[in-house]
This record gives structure tokens, C-alpha cells and sequence, in this order.
């Protein structure tokens, strides 16, 4: 604890409500909106919850400048940090998000190597929780924090270049990341450290056991071809088919074929159609 650790930081995660004020000064139209998707998500998810997390004074800038590494390339150690000018008194969790933040720049699949990262997190100081619901937009308001710095200091300082070193993969990390669903981050993150995946996953398998005969067929029977897959839990009637629509379907192709909308519905009326019925 020192009282100095208590003050507004602009590259503080859980300050990160400041920068809406300076988002006119992105120039570019889509990236002005990305900026505003994280915005949002962190105002709509992340403020909310905020004061039930953990708080400590933490190092705060945990990025590939400022962290040393040994020379063994077979067995790399840290030894150290370096900069210590804006350590701060907040939330716990932003130590992680910062050093997520940067480890996931340059990475071809970002969210599984923020993964790694959780998951070596959580076995040394264990996640809360919440605070590994919250992660992925804590990680967004710290790349939001960057981009808006780089734009503001693009207005003031034109011709600094070392003031926007890591505008470009920054913005390229954001776009990336915008295509990831919230939850699913949620998700990878509870199964990094070791969780069941989906929080609801035990009352959504107590519901299913106890409503299964309720559930209406979604297509019609097809007394004219054999069932082709058979879950552990139940055996289909007789006259019903049943199409596999998990991950590597053998029913439905591809990853495109299941991605594209139309190559789905397709794929489906084909599938009944070959069991004599009408896709009507």
C-alpha cells in the first residue's frame, strides 16, 4: 500500500471510461467504430462489475518493452521488469489483461494464446471467477487505451514516432478480437484454468434430461432410412433421422459449407430429401 497508488492513470483498465471524449480524434471512420465496440463492451460489462473484484497496487505495464528474458533459448527465464512509472492501486485482474493485451499482438489465433497465458496465470495466482468473466474486455480497454494515446498524440505530435510504436498491431489485435464472441473468450478462459467451460452447462444438462420427451421433432421423420448417429443418452425412434450438427460433421461438410447460410440450408434439404421427403 502507499497513498501515492491511488490516482486517475490514463493507462489504467478500469479508467478506461475517459477515452470516449477523444474518440473524434481517430480519423478513420471503422476504426473509430471498433474503438466504440470495445468501449461499449467494457462500459456495458466490465464498469458494472467492477467494484465486487479484487484490488492491489500492480505493476501495470507488463508489455514486451519492459520485460527482461534470459539468454537460454531452451530454457527462458524472466528475470525481471523494468518501468515501474505507472504502477497504480486497481483492479487485480488488469495485471493479466495488460500482459494479454500485448502477448496476443502478432499472434495468428490471438484468443489461444491469451489462453496460454491465462492458464500459466491462474496455476501461479488463481482467477477468480468474475474476474475471468470480465478478462476479455478489460484486455479491449487496454488496446482501446492505446489506440486513442496514439491518436491524441498524432493530433499533438505529428512527426513523434516512438509515441506511436504500437498503434499498427493494436489496431490490427482489435480487429481480430472483434470477431471473437464475448462469451466464447469467457469460456476459453474458464477452460485455461480449469473450469467447466460454460458456467450453465450443469443446469442446461438437468433441463435436457428432465424435458427431453417434450422436445418437438424440428424436422419430419423418415421411415425409409436408418437413424446415422446415436447419442449415449437416448436411442431415436425408429423413424427419425437425426443429423450431426456438431464440429466435424460428417452430415454437413465443411466449416464453409456450415458457415454460409445458404450452403447450410442446402446441405440440409439435400439430407432430406434423400430420406424421401419434401424439404418443404
Amino acid at each position: 500500500e502507499h497513498p501515492a497508488a491511488h490516482r486517475f492513470l490514463k493507462w489504467d483498465c478500469s479508467q478506461a471510461a475517459w477515452t470516449r471524449g477523444h474518440l473524434p480524434k481517430i480519423a478513420d471512420a471503422d476504426k473509430r467504430g471498433l474503438a466504440e465496440y470495445f468501449l461499449q463492451l467494457f462500459e456495458n460489462q466490465a464498469v458494472p462489475a467492477l467494484p465486487g473484484l479484487r484490488r492491489s497496487v500492480c505493476y501495470n505495464d507488463a508489455n514486451d518493452y519492459n520485460i527482461l528474458v534470459g539468454h537460454d533459448p531452451l530454457a527462458p527465464r524472466v528475470p525481471g521488469v523494468i518501468d515501474f512509472g505507472d504502477a497504480v492501486y486497481t483492479h487485480t485482474i488488469n495485471e493479466l489483461a495488460i500482459a494479454a493485451a500485448y502477448c496476443a499482438m502478432h499472434k495468428p489465433d490471438p484468443l489461444t494464446a491469451i489462453a496460454h497465458l491465462v492458464a500459466g496465470f491462474h496455476r501461479t495466482f488463481p482467477l477468480t471467477e468474475k474476474e475471468a468473466e470480465l478478462l476479455f474486455a478489460l484486455i479491449g480497454a487496454r488496446l482501446l487505451i492505446s489506440v486513442t494515446c496514439s491518436a491524441m498524440n498524432r493530433a499533438d505530435e505529428p512527426e513523434n514516432k516512438y509515441l506511436q510504436i504500437s498503434d499498427r498491431p493494436a489496431w490490427a489485435l482489435l480487429e481480430r478480437l472483434r470477431d471473437v464472441p464475448p462469451a466464447l473468450a469467457h469460456y476459453t478462459f474458464r477452460h485455461a484454468c480449469g473450469w467447466e467451460p460454460c458456467p450453465q452447462n450443469a443446469v442446461f444438462q438437468a433441463w435436457a434430461k428432465a424435458n427431453f420427451q417434450k422436445i418437438s421433432q424440428l424436422v419430419p421423420g423418415f421411415p425409409n432410412r436408418a437413424s446415422t448417429i446415436h447419442h449415449s443418452s437416448f436411442t431415436p425412434h425408429p423413424s427419425e433421422i437425426w443429423l450431426d450438427l456438431s464440429v466435424g460433421s460428417p452430415d454437413l461438410g465443411t466449416w464453409a459449407d456450415i458457415e454460409d447460410a445458404e450452403k447450410l440450408h442446402r446441405r440440409i434439404a439435400e439430407a432430406i430429401e434423400a430420406g424421401g421427403q419434401s424439404p418443404e
